[in-house]
């Protein structure tokens, strides 16, 4: 076998298992962007982007909370790098507080991760309004709170009302497209922060944390395949 008929072969194990894989554990201090201000604002106090939702997720009910988008910001502990990014809520029934030292990670199922993902994977890219983030962020509470069908009107998680009927439908939308396989996962495309009595965080921004654990066996394993190339060529 060549080494890149080889190493064609590791990636293609390794695919279908990354998506499970969490980032290596690291430690950071997030907090928001807008020190004095809201956690949606960016810097300059602008670009709040969320909508008005009302949900109920395993019966408990919650009434016009704020869906969108976080302006936040990591400080490396190692090197006191600090590095702005967005992210979401993946904890539907939980409260926000920051700032608060977070681990990379999280508590979800293969399911779960492999269906954010395909989401972030997605639909990231068309983050870039109050609709869109207010969409995204239904999106991820959808999926961190379903095993079965991905619908916003049945299920664990229900949403019952909103301020912005488009971003329910671009939603509902992103999700049937998780669910029928239009949208692929990518496990390279997101990251996910967790703390003890706050709300858990996705993001599509991995430079703040060290190398994924997936792409450190990537590695790891590309780097055994050239050993073993090197060794079968000096005998």
């Amino acid at each position: 076998m060549t080494f890149l008929k080889a190493a064609a072969l590791f990636l293609g194990l390794l695919a279908p298992m990354a998506v499970a894989l969490p980032a290596s554990a690291a430690t950071l201090n997030i907090t928001k962007q807008d020190a004095n201000g809201w956690v949606f604002n960016d810097t300059n106090g602008q670009n709040a982007w969320y909508i008005g939702a009302s949900y109920t997720v395993d019966g408990q009910s919650r009434n016009n909370i704020a869906a969108g988008v976080f302006r936040l910001q990591a400080t490396n502990p190692l090197d006191g790098n600090v590095r702005k990014f967005m992210a979401f809520c993946m904890s539907p029934l939980s409260w926000l507080r920051l700032p608060l030292d977070y681990t990379t990670g999280n508590d979800l199922n293969r399911t779960a991760l492999t269906r954010l993902s395909a989401l972030a994977n997605g639909a990231w890219s068309q983050i870039s309004n109050s609709r869109t983030a207010g969409a995204f962020q239904l999106a991820v509470w959808e999926i961190v709170s379903e095993a079965g069908g991905l619908d916003l009107t049945t299920g664990n998680f229900v949403l019952t009302g909103t301020s912005s009927n488009q971003a329910k439908n671009l939603a509902q939308g992103w999700l049937d497209q998780v669910d029928n396989g239009t949208f692929r996962p990518n496990p390279y495309t997101m990251t996910t922060f967790k703390a003890d009595n706050t709300q858990h965080l996705l993001t599509n921004d991995p430079s703040p944390v060290p190398l994924p654990a997936g792409l450190g066996l990537l590695a790891l394993g590309l780097a055994a395949l050239a050993a073993a190339k090197a060794r079968r060529a000096v005998i």
